[in-house]
């Protein structure tokens, strides 16, 4: 925690010495309802129970009469986690801040992703549902591009993004005092079209033996989007594989989602795939649902998200 803290110290010293403007805020989401997870081998093992999942941010924020923009973001729950842990237990360390300019821009923290994740478009980028239990997430041929984040012994990433034109790019690090750190870099390019906007992504990252390549695609035109990728690689001593499209519309105060995917461990193959559909009761407030599925489980969710 002390590094994060010395980071942000710093960084709010240095935009100080000409500061044009700051600003800060709380923002965040609660999610309330009912969640239900079956097993389908055994009915007894199945579990209907209610959630209730708040989530609020601490967003600080600056730029500098030199054109020098900063700003630092943190879960109070996380502060709140990490109060009450036990010294040994604190593997992670909460929050994010960024620095940008002419240079490029560096993100810092606990809560940043690395190059692999900042790259890909997953599936749920087609327009992605808000539903309680995230169950269109949840099914076994999900692929989450933060695989490769989660191999981090004690993540603490360093991002450097910047762009070409309409190509971005970003390199990422992370576990640098272990013998095999996280490496990652990442590319996006912006197609130009006259209609619609399409993304191509491009990601790789590696931790010792373990390491990922990832292709995918995005297009999004009227409300209307579709996404597919590609993920190969090496993950815990077995190849790993894995394929995803996704498809979302929005119109007026609906949104619709859906997704399949297939992942592949060593000779073992699951996919499933997740469904979201809500509707805008009034500005921010949404009723949700969502639903998953593959060859073990189902689940399902109803109830209301909140945003602010």
């Amino acid at each position: 925690m002390k590094y994060l803290l010395n980071a942000t110290a710093l960084l709010l010293a240095t935009g100080g010495l000409a500061s044009a403007d700051t600003w800060y805020k709380f923002e965040g989401e609660v999610k309330a309802g009912v969640i239900y997870e079956g097993v389908k081998a055994s009915s007894d093992e199945s579990e209907t129970n209610f959630e209730f999942d708040p989530e609020i941010n601490f967003v600080f924020g600056g730029s500098t009469q030199d054109g020098l923009t900063y700003g630092f973001e943190i879960d109070l729950f996380d502060i709140a986690d990490i109060a009450t842990a036990e010294a040994e237990d604190e593997e992670e360390f909460p929050g994010e801040l960024f620095i940008e300019g002419n240079f490029g821009k560096f993100t810092f923290g606990g809560d940043a992703n690395g190059a692999f994740k900042w790259a890909l478009s997953e599936a749920d980028d087609a327009v992605g549902g808000e539903a309680v239990g995230d169950d269109f997430e949840e099914h076994a041929g999900y692929f989450d591009s933060d695989e490769l984040d989660d191999l981090s012994e004690k993540l603490i990433t360093l991002r450097y993004e910047n762009s070409i034109g309409d190509l971005n790019y970003a390199v990422s690090i992370s576990d640098i005092n272990e013998d095999e750190p996280n490496v990652q870099a990442g590319l996006a390019y912006h197609v130009p079209l006259n209609q619609g906007a399409l993304e191509l992504d491009a990601g790789y990252g590696q931790r010792g033996d373990e390491n990922l390549y990832g292709l995918s695609a995005l297009y999004e035109i009227n409300g209307f989007a579709i996404v597919a990728g590609y993920v190969d690689g090496e993950l815990d001593g077995e190849d790993f594989q894995s394929q995803y499209i996704g498809l979302g519309y929005e119109t007026g105060r609906w949104t619709f989602h859906g997704n399949y995917g297939e992942t592949t461990e060593g000779t073992e193959s699951k996919d499933g795939f997740g469904l979201a559909a809500d509707y805008e009761l009034r500005d921010n407030l949404i009723l949700a649902t969502g639903y998953g599925v593959d060859d073990e489980e189902e689940f399902f969710s109803l109830g209301l998200a909140f945003e602010f």
